[in-house]
């Protein structure tokens, strides 16, 4: 799923855009980590039919997900402009 600047999702592959941005653990329980060398402004998490899940705006480096039920997750890293950084699948089990 490709989730747009606007919150709209498409089926596409994963996209990345830097490099420098990782996520773990993948599958995970209950938190995402976000190793990053640049900024980020947003972290959204979207359930299988595009709705928001998670949009934290802060540069948490760690996501509590212990509230989301076992399933596949989309996330999406924005930067301040808006510009996707990251977008990818996270399974949460």
């Amino acid at each position: 799923i490709k989730v747009s600047k606007y919150g709209t999702t498409n089926w596409a592959k994963d996209i990345t855009i830097n490099d420098k941005i990782n996520i773990y653990p993948n599958p995970g329980t209950n938190f995402i980590n976000i190793n990053s060398d640049t900024d980020y402004a947003n972290f959204s998490l979207y359930d299988i039919y595009g709705r928001t899940i998670i949009s934290e705006n802060t540069k948490a480096k760690t996501i509590n997900t212990s509230n989301l039920q076992n399933g596949i997750y989309i996330y999406r890293i924005t930067n301040a402009q808006g510009e996707v950084l990251k977008t990818g699948k996270w399974v949460k089990r």
